[in-house]
């Protein structure tokens, strides 16, 4: 199907997991259908194709949400990559139910697959966040990299301290592991105490600096992202820390090996009205990512965006007695009379 800013059809999009091979970006993201009485609770991922933004393949659900009685009820933001020829997903297993049963809410959980259309997962690989320095019910959005330096896979985690201010407790978390099965649970990877949380953490490297790339709901709802040219930090603040406005969240990055890109979502509004409440998911929107001189980000149109929007239509007129139509564009319009000033003078 073809669409710029795509949205599943009975359905919302929300946070993505990018991933790019043999010359396509591969989607996965969180879907509701905010319709529980027909499609029940929970959040599955489902699965998008693209070589162009523009044009868009549906692969459909590929990671299922477990029961109301499962931890990963509604499956939440992780990440993908590939070792050798295996793929893993590492997610976030959330049940509004838990803890009201004394459970916790929260857990990173792992599955992995050799086609990216059927999954096993594997709950004995499931691990919380540990009660002597964490929030318990605060442990989501896990992004794992292989860290060439220390030898070892090194997991990113939105994560609130125990202790601080409440709106200030919000940090990114690090794990490490030899095998992505058997985690190690470090000190905080940063924590500034500026947030309630830091959503979806994402992290890359362009040139001679890292970034670290999280979204936040404190004061504006926005992803933001801090440079640095080490990942012991320090993390710097650049002038204009965001790519975009209130309308674009939860953006991950990925390349294609030439550019990057950031891949987030513009949520819709309550009652699809301008001045309707702000709502959690919408339309997929993709930025390219683009460093600047002195290392800050700027963002663009991707290219084939912008060649897809930059293509000619031809319109055509056709005289008859006392009555013109307007024909290609968006539609026709079938006039009494032409005014040069909108076309139709009096619009039948």
């Amino acid at each position: 199907m073809s669409d710029f800013f795509y949205r599943p059809a009975d359905g919302v999009l929300a946070d993505v997991i990018p991933f790019y091979e043999d010359g396509e970006f591969k989607l996965l993201y969180l879907k509701d259908w905010r319709d529980k009485e027909n499609f029940g609770e929970g959040t599955p991922w489902f699965l998008l194709g693209t070589k162009d933004f523009v044009n868009y393949a549906e692969y459909g659900e590929v990671l299922q949400r477990g029961g109301v009685s499962e931890q990963d009820l509604y499956i939440y933001t992780g990440c993908i990559l590939k070792v050798g020829g295996l793929y893993h997903i590492f997610y976030t297993g959330n049940n509004f139910h838990y803890p009201a049963q004394g459970k916790l809410q929260q857990a990173v959980m792992h599955a992995t697959s050799a086609d990216l259309l059927h999954w096993t997962k594997h709950p004995e690989d499931t691990f919380y966040a540990p009660a002597d320095r964490y929030e318990q019910h605060d442990w989501r959005d896990p992004f794992v990299f292989w860290n060439e330096e220390a030898g070892e896979y090194w997991m990113l985690l939105a994560a609130r301290l125990k202790e601080g201010p409440s709106r200030r407790r919000g940090c990114v978390a690090l794990c490490a592991s030899k095998d992505l099965k058997r985690w190690e649970v470090r000190e905080p990877f940063w924590a500034p105490s500026l947030y309630t949380t830091h959503e979806c953490p994402d992290l890359f490297r362009m040139g001679d600096w890292w970034y670290l790339v999280y979204s936040t709901f404190s004061d504006r709802t926005v992803t933001h992202y801090r440079m640095s040219k080490s990942l012991a930090g320090p993390w710097l603040a650049p002038d204009n820390d965001t790519f975009d406005n209130r309308a674009f969240y939860a953006a991950k990055t990925w390349t294609d090996g030439e550019r990057r890109y950031a891949f987030g979502w513009n949520p819709t509004r309550e009652g699809e009205h301008d001045e309707g409440t702000w709502q959690w998911g919408g339309n997929l929107v993709v930025h390219e990512i683009v460093q600047q001189a002195d290392g800050s980000l700027t963002v663009r149109m991707p290219e084939t965006v912008r060649a897809a929007m930059s293509r000619r239509g031809e319109i055509a007129l056709r005289e008859v007695v006392s009555r013109w139509r307007i024909e290609g564009g968006s539609g026709g319009r079938e006039c009494d009379d032409i005014d040069s000033s909108d076309g139709c003078r009096r619009e039948r």
